[in-house]
């Protein structure tokens, strides 16, 4: 992905959250061609939003890996401003903010320390869960801007059709 094709689907991505509406064509240029360059732009894109505060982990399984065509489970950082925490108080979403949404029963964990990224050997089970503070029930608002048939690694670019967590 050139850098001008790069700057034009952030701007999209970025606009079509702000603006909740469906991106009309997904160019084969905006199209990520590889995981690195799907994650560049999730990032980009959050960090134009405000940041992220979670991660939502998709392609578990091996079926789910194949059926998706990535060869490793995958991550999409949650935008902080997409979060809502209902143990506090009620979440107050409106309809106008989201395109198409569809709800999802999810599994949240929440952490008392963060496990940043680190080169060679994988966090081990015992590892990851000494890091668990609580474990949530949670809804996923998902809300893909892509159009159908844009590819995984396009929706992986945005965010994996995440709409909003509460």
């Amino acid at each position: 992905m050139n850098r001008g094709d790069f700057e034009a689907a952030q701007a999209a991505l970025v606009s079509a959250r702000r603006g909740a509406r469906a991106i009309d064509e997904c160019p084969p240029g905006w199209r990520p061609g590889d995981l690195g360059e799907a994650y560049r732009l999730q990032s980009a894109v959050v960090a134009e939003l405000g940041g992220g505060a979670g991660w939502k982990i998709a392609a578990i399984t091996p079926e789910q890996r194949r059926t998706l065509g990535v060869p490793q489970p995958i991550a999409s950082a949650l935008p902080l401003a997409t979060m809502h925490d209902a143990s506090a108080r009620a979440a107050g979403l409106r309809l106008a903010d989201f395109i198409a949404p569809k709800i999802e029963c999810e599994i949240a964990f929440q952490l008392r320390r963060d496990l940043p990224a680190r080169a060679g050997e994988p966090y081990s089970r015992a590892e990851v869960a000494a890091a668990i503070e609580a474990m949530r029930l949670a809804i996923e608002i998902v809300d893909p801007r892509w159009p159908a048939g844009s590819g995984t690694l396009a929706e992986l670019a945005d965010g994996f059709n995440n709409g909003a967590l509460v």
